[in-house]
């Protein structure tokens, strides 16, 4: 058999084809190898991800897939799985710009960064995540309940508050462990007038109506006693309308320093219809110019202040809004305080771009809730479909993200797979 990247989309040219030699058979899998010469201009670097090998040469980033052929055949590999004809192939989002791969030491050279493929946390690849939205999860102390909060056996609205917080969370430690739950996500906790914290005017000061930083660091404490570990929700997109910095621009216009911060099209500032940029156009959810030094500057020190704090790792809310820039800094900062520390991104399709390494650890598996409800609740795909579904979300990523994907049957933006199932 012979293997070896295939001229497709985006790809300058193509790999002179070797003999594969036999390396391994681990139950139903055989594995073979090949040193493949790749032209200039080619990409490489994830023959790692079909197969073990060792890959030399100089190359520009690129799309690329995989021919093998045998017994008088050609199959092709792509990011979705096997295809029996080279046409329409979707070659694997990894770009790796004037790259060199070992394969001993699993690392890159990324436009003159290394990026070492194999870090990502192991304590995720058998972590039990349980997610908190900590205004609905327990009240533990009715004293810093906000004004008209309901009862606690209310009907749920968008805007009503029940009095969850984090004592209440703490109290529920016992309930955690007995679980077997071994990680808490936690929704924002920070200061935001709304019960869900995505809009955040304080991102160095956890909201009163759930305690106090003194109170958060306890809990980080008493979870990490119980052997469980932390992830906090961060949202670096868009702040509040109550943001210090905006709240500055309404009040001095162009002469505020805190004018770039934000994208406005003219002043005065203007909330309804908003005048500015933001998220999903929600007046209230301003979104910020994270290409901003200062800004850059501000989410990076909230990130270091929590880290240090104790946390294990930050869900991100909305990354695809954010350039890659950003957040190809935001890993080295983040894994420079903690090597260990989870980077998990809210992305509902492809994650491909953010896991080359260099960005995310995982993303939000949707994607395989999309597959698993469509097979086992709605009853839309026979097995043989669902397996396919299944084979193509393992190829479409590296093995090192794949271990530590942050799969879901749900979260706080989708139905439960309950009442999906009308269980």
């Amino acid at each position: 058999a012979g293997a070896g990247a295939e001229k497709g989309a985006g790809n300058a040219g193509v790999v002179m084809m070797r003999p594969m030699q036999p390396l391994a058979t681990v139950g139903t899998f055989e594995y073979y190898e090949a040193d493949l010469a790749i032209p200039e201009g080619v990409a490489r670097g994830a023959l790692e991800a079909a197969a073990a090998g060792s890959l030399s040469g100089s190359a520009s980033g690129t799309g690329y897939v995989f021919r093998i052929d045998f017994a008088g055949r050609s199959l092709w590999l792509d990011q979705h799985g096997v295809k029996h004809a080279g046409d329409q192939l979707v070659p694997w989002a990894l770009f790796l710009p004037e790259s060199e791969f070992s394969r001993g030491g699993e690392s890159s050279h990324c436009g003159g960064k290394q990026v070492r493929y194999s870090e990502t946390p192991e304590w995720v690849q058998d972590a039990v995540f349980y997610q908190i939205f900590p205004e609905r999860f327990a009240d533990g102390d009715p004293t810093n309940n906000p004004p008209g909060t309901v009862d606690w056996y209310a009907a749920p609205a968008s805007d009503n508050f029940f009095g969850g917080d984090l004592r209440g969370i703490r109290n529920k430690i016992p309930y955690l462990k007995e679980l077997g739950v071994t990680a808490v996500y936690l929704n924002p906790v920070f200061c935001s007038h709304s019960n869900h914290k995505y809009n955040i005017y304080d991102y160095f000061r956890i909201d009163p109506v759930f305690g106090d930083n003194e109170l958060f660091a306890q809990l980080i404490e008493d979870l990490h006693s119980a052997g469980i570990r932390v992830i906090m929700d961060m949202v670096y997109n868009h702040t509040a309308v109550d943001f210090e910095p905006f709240r500055d621009v309404m009040e001095n216009g162009a002469a505020s320093r805190y004018k770039d911060w934000y994208f406005f099209h003219d002043f005065p500032v203007r909330l309804e219809p908003p005048n500015y940029e933001c998220w999903w156009g929600l007046w209230h959810m301003p979104k910020l110019n994270t290409g901003n030094p200062e800004v850059e500057n501000y989410l990076f020190e909230a990130t270091r202040y929590w880290l240090k704090m104790g946390a294990d790792g930050f869900r991100l809310d909305v990354p695809c809004e954010i350039p890659h820039e950003f957040w190809i800094k935001y890993r080295r900062l983040v894994k420079a305080i903690n090597p260990e520390a989870y980077i998990v991104g809210e992305i509902w399709d492809d994650g491909g771009p953010w896991l080359a390494g260099d960005q995310f650890d995982a993303v939000m598996n949707y994607c395989l809730r999309d597959e698993i409800v469509a097979f086992f609740a709605r009853h839309q795909k026979d097995v043989r479909q669902f397996d396919t579904a299944l084979a193509r979300l393992r190829l479409a990523y590296p093995p090192q993200a794949n271990r530590v994907m942050f799969n879901v049957l749900g979260s706080h933006d989708t139905k439960r797979i309950l009442t999906i199932s009308e269980g």
